[in-house]
């Protein structure tokens, strides 16, 4: 595959991921309305067991949309690529971190960076992954503000 067709792959993950994040609160926001119109509408009946349900209807769909959200994908994508070094998943690494940088979207936190870097030293060291690609990935990787490779 080409590079180019990493980025199309990676940028729809996180197309799907916003769209996931969007329904999870939409649903959380109905779910608190429904909850409200419940506890003011206690004295009659069908009207507080109907927001009851609609409530716990929207909070399950709300659980749903909130499993469906990969909030560390590019470090998901780090580990894929560091246990199965083929080119479809160092390609689509690549492409998560790069896209990550110039969307801005995390600040590497935490041990994003030190999994970045045993990916990196791993995917050096496991031979099957070509040298143009460890230079783009160690390119990439600075350019992030990953100082440790």
């Amino acid at each position: 595959m080409k590079y180019s067709d990493y980025q199309t792959i990676v940028e729809k993950e996180y197309e799907r991921n916003r769209k996931n994040i969007f329904t999870c609160y939409f649903f959380i926001l109905l779910s608190v309305i429904f909850f409200a119109v419940f506890f003011l509408s206690v004295r009659e009946l069908p009207v507080a067991g109907a927001a009851f349900l609609l409530d716990f209807a929207a909070a399950v769909y709300a659980l749903r949309a909130f499993k469906g959200l990969h909030p560390y994908w590019e470090m998901q994508l780090a580990l894929k690529a560091k246990e199965e070094p083929t080119e479809m998943n160092v390609g689509r690494f690549i492409a998560g971190v790069e896209f990550a940088g110039k969307k801005r979207l995390p600040s590497f936190h935490g041990r994003a960076p030190e999994i970045f870097a045993e990916t990196f030293t791993a995917l050096k060291k496991s031979g099957k992954v070509s040298v143009a690609d460890l230079e783009h990935l160690k390119t990439v990787l600075k350019a992030v503000g990953v100082t440790e490779l």
